[in-house]
C-alpha cells in the first residue's frame, strides 16, 4: 500500500448530447446471370456502371443492375473487354459506421422513424439524436463537433427533424463515425438547464465521497 492521499474527481451526467444509431445505407445489389433448371447459364446479367448524378440508363438498354460509381476516374481508364470484379456481401453483415472526409454532407435525424428525406440527400450518411435540444438549439453557420472534436462541421440547413452538416474537419483518409459519440456545439444557445433531475439525485452521493466535482 502507498499510503498516500487520493483525491476523488466525480463527473455528473448532465444533458449530454450523443448520437444515436445510423440509418442504414443503400441495399446489397443483386448481380447474376439467368440460368436454366439445370443450373447453366443462359446469358450473362447486364450491368450499367456511370457516374454519380449521371442520371438513368438510355432507353435502348435494359441492364440487370445498374451502379453509380463516386468520380471520373475509374471510368476514364476503362476498355472494351476489361474485366471487373465485385465483391460478394451476401455474408457481410451492415456497418454500423461510415468515415466522414472534408466536404461530406451528414444529415443528422431526430429518431430512426424518420423516413421524409429528400431524394437528393439520398446516398447522404445519416444519424439520429434522440435529444430535442440540439434541434431547438443550433442554427446555420454554427460549428458542431463530434466524438471529443475528432470531427468538425459546419450547420448548413435545419428544420423541426433535420439538421444538415458539412464537414470541414477530418482525417484525411476519413474518420470512423458511428452511434453513441458526443456531439459538441460551442457557439450555439443550448435550450436546457445545466442539472437534470438524475444529476439532483447523484448530488446527495457525489456530496458525501467526492473531492472535486465538475
Amino acid at each position: 500500500m502507498l499510503e498516500k492521499p487520493c483525491r476523488i474527481l466525480m463527473d455528473l451526467a448532465g444533458p449530454k448530447l450523443r448520437t444515436g444509431k445510423m440509418k442504414p445505407g443503400p441495399c446489397v445489389k443483386k448481380i447474376s446471370p439467368k440460368k436454366n433448371a439445370y443450373g447453366n447459364m443462359i446469358t450473362t446479367a447486364h450491368v450499367w456502371v456511370a457516374q454519380k448524378g449521371a442520371g438513368p440508363p438510355p432507353p435502348h438498354v435494359s441492364p440487370d443492375a445498374v451502379i453509380y460509381v463516386d468520380g471520373q476516374d475509374f471510368l476514364t481508364y476503362l476498355e472494351i473487354g476489361d474485366a471487373i470484379s465485385f465483391s460478394d456481401a451476401r455474408e457481410r453483415k451492415t456497418k454500423t459506421f461510415v468515415r466522414l472526409r472534408v466536404g461530406d454532407l451528414l444529415v443528422i435525424t431526430r429518431d430512426s422513424s424518420n423516413e421524409e428525406l429528400t431524394c437528393s440527400m439520398a446516398d447522404t450518411p445519416q444519424v439520429t439524436c434522440s435529444s430535442g435540444y440540439l434541434f431547438d438549439s443550433v442554427k446555420p453557420g454554427e460549428p458542431i463537433a463530434f466524438d471529443d472534436g475528432k470531427i468538425w462541421g459546419v450547420i448548413k440547413g435545419t428544420s423541426i427533424s433535420e439538421i444538415v452538416v458539412s464537414i470541414t474537419h477530418a482525417c484525411p483518409s476519413g474518420t470512423k463515425f458511428g452511434p453513441e459519440k458526443y456531439i459538441n456545439i460551442p457557439d450555439s444557445k443550448i435550450q436546457y438547464e445545466g442539472l437534470t433531475s438524475k444529476d439532483i439525485i447523484d448530488l446527495d452521493f457525489v456530496g458525501s465521497h467526492a473531492v472535486i466535482t465538475y
